[in-house]
């Protein structure tokens, strides 16, 4: 008898250690180890938590509280693509997210574009006091000299931009190209690739890139700031192009798109399908990528004009003009 009464007590120890160690638990999991993400971006917007609650944030900072951990969200913001990621929740502390909503391009028809920018000038010009060639800006009127040639430039083609140049000379009888930083004002001899059939070349913003068409060569090429030369993928009869933010080389091409390994969208010569795609290329890590294809766009663009903030673009098509947002 008191056996049993002793067997009883001990399982009735047992199962009270037990509740207590679940409760203990419970409260330590729902009630003291906790903390606050706090989620920084434009709203509104709305917060899923997978498996959990959807949390309507009309107001920023929007504060998740939750239990200490890896805690999983779906952010969405209309008109944006949506943040998914695994975010960690601090102990009894508030963790601070900045929320970064890329924009969904779109595109609207408007009454009127802008002109195309105007682009950067430059001359040849015999400086007889130092008896040398100079560069100048064709805006000078004191034609004040940017950088020096020790050999004469006989048929000089300069392709300029903000801050950079490409000097050619078409006479040269080797492979003669100058690039020049007009803000340090220093040039560098590019003699490994010949230049001289260069034509529509337009440079990056921050002058990193140059891209060009050549004469008798289907497609783009690209000058990297390694003064290095690469073929693209893009055929210049194909494709109308020009330079945007983070220095992406914007695009729409009648070229077929697809998706490949490695560098991205693959665009090939076009099938008999028809149709345009609107693209980017990330020079930085010889990447192309697919923006979005529109109803209604089916050739390519008589203009296309990149506005300064390299967010927006400007085209014009069959008789009719459009703005595209880009971010």
């Amino acid at each position: 008898m008191d056996e049993d009464k002793n067997k009883m007590l001990f399982f009735g120890i047992m199962l009270g250690l037990i509740i207590i160690v679940a409760a203990g638990y419970f409260v330590w999991s729902n009630f003291i180890s906790r903390g606050t993400l706090r989620l920084l971006g434009p709203a509104p917007f709305t917060v899923e938590i997978v498996l959990g609650e959807t949390i309507e944030c009309s107001t920023s900072p929007c504060d998740i509280k939750g239990k200490s951990g890896n805690i999983q969200l779906i952010i969405t913001k209309e008109g944006y693509d949506s943040v998914v990621g695994t975010f960690k929740i601090g102990r009894w502390k508030t963790t601070d997210v900045e929320l970064n909503f890329e924009l969904i391009p779109y595109l609207e028809e408007v009454f009127v574009i802008p002109n195309e920018i105007e682009k950067y000038r430059y001359e040849i010009d015999f400086d007889e006091a130092k008896n040398l060639h100079k560069l100048f800006d064709a805006k000078d009127p004191l034609k004040r000299a940017i950088v020096y040639f020790q050999k004469k430039i006989k048929n000089p083609k300069i392709f300029g931009g903000e801050s950079e140049a490409l000097v050619i000379d078409k006479d040269a009888s080797e492979n003669t190209a100058y690039r020049v930083d007009l803000a340090s004002k220093t040039r560098d001899i590019i003699d490994d690739y010949d230049f001289s059939n260069t034509e529509n070349g337009v440079w990056s913003d921050n002058g990193d890139y140059f891209v060009f068409e050549e004469e008798g060569l289907n497609n783009l090429v690209l000058l990297d700031k390694n003064n290095e030369t690469k073929n693209l993928v893009l055929m210049k009869d194909l494709t109308r192009f020009a330079w945007i933010y983070n220095d992406d080389l914007f695009f729409v091409t009648s070229q077929d798109s697809s998706v490949g390994e490695g560098n991205g969208e693959i665009f090939s010569p076009p099938s008999s399908g028809g149709g345009v795609t609107f693209g980017g290329y990330d020079p930085a890590v010889n990447a192309y990528y697919r923006v979005a294809g529109f109803t209604g766009i089916n050739s390519l663009p008589d203009k296309f004009i990149p506005a300064q903030s390299g967010q927006i673009v400007y085209f014009s098509v069959e008789g009719k003009k459009y703005r595209l947002i880009l971010k």
